[in-house]
């Protein structure tokens, strides 16, 4: 695997394949970057004129292996986010994967959306999203956290200034 990665350091999934190697070995800035450089490999293949962020009817489907092996990255981006501390960058990641794949979720992104939200201290975000839910073709009793999140959340921004 080295070899090749050493041989081809421009190929998504062989980034994506090291950096888990990193992650497993304890290495994790080595590992960031190696999965940096993979989301930025997968966004440069992007048509030109496509932007997930503008358009919100855009989905992957998860049974093509590019699409999961994006949405790997994705969520592996998200949680070096998260570990240096851009807990609203690892919020923003999260709300993408989402938009992306909102049918079926296989990243279980609703488990951990919550998480962010209240650490990037987006309460009222986190609030609203709650209540849309059932605008979600995931049944929301799935998610006990979110209601959870959700009324942790108003507590905080009636405690907030």
């Amino acid at each position: 695997m080295v070899v090749f990665h050493h041989h081809n350091p421009f190929h998504a999934g062989g980034n994506l394949q090291m950096a888990e190697i990193h992650l497993h070995r304890g290495d994790f800035k080595v590992a960031a970057e190696l999965i940096e450089r993979a989301v930025f490999l997968y966004e440069i293949g992007y048509h030109p004129k496509f932007d997930p962020l503008k358009s919100q009817n855009v989905r992957l489907l998860n049974k093509r292996m590019e699409d999961q092996e994006y949405l790997r990255a994705l969520r592996r981006h998200m949680q070096c986010m998260g570990r240096r501390g851009c807990v609203r960058a690892a919020l923003e990641i999260c709300k993408l994967a989402l938009t992306l794949t909102a049918e079926e979720d296989p990243l279980c992104l609703l488990s951990t959306i919550g998480y962010y939200a209240i650490r990037a201290k987006e309460y009222s975000w986190l609030i609203s999203f709650t209540n849309n839910f059932k605008l979600y073709p995931i049944p929301a009793k799935w998610f006990p956290n979110l209601r959870y999140n959700s009324a942790l959340a108003a507590k905080l921004l009636e405690s907030s200034p």
